[in-house]
């Protein structure tokens, strides 16, 4: 291969790259702002699930209490107290596990970095193949 046909090679390399940065860069914010948003997400339903099982484990302590009393009523509504902080603290544990990303940031970035890689080798090698058999 001549130098003008590798510097004409390089060249289009370049210009192909060059022409998929502004892509790149947009892509790259989408995902960031996508993984941030759920991690807000995620983290806040944690936080939920957290003060959710505390309070869980308070009335909880507080049934067991009211349980050794002599009313029914008071057993009744302790344990359906415990029951309704239990139900939220699992509830905001699969909130936060249905929010959490599923991918690290920049995986579609990468995907598409690869296949623009792939583009670039399959088609310049096949332009040296030709340029070889001349």
């Amino acid at each position: 291969m001549s130098l003008s046909a590798a510097l004409a090679r390089y060249k289009r390399i370049a210009e192909f790259a060059a022409s998929r940065v502004g892509d790149y860069t947009e892509l790259c914010a989408l995902e960031l702002a996508t993984y941030r948003n759920a991690l807000v997400s995620m983290i806040s339903a944690y936080v939920a699930m957290i003060f959710c099982a505390i309070f869980a484990l308070g009335f909880f302590s507080l049934a067991v209490l009211v349980s050794f009393w002599d009313s029914d009523y008071r057993v009744i509504a302790a344990w359906s107290i415990f029951a309704a902080w239990l139900v939220l603290a699992v509830l905001a544990f699969v909130i936060a596990r249905k929010s959490a990303p599923d991918a690290a940031p920049q995986s579609i970035l990468s995907q598409q970095i690869k296949l623009d890689l792939d583009t670039i080798k399959g088609n310049y090698e096949y332009d040296d193949r030709i340029d070889s058999t001349r």
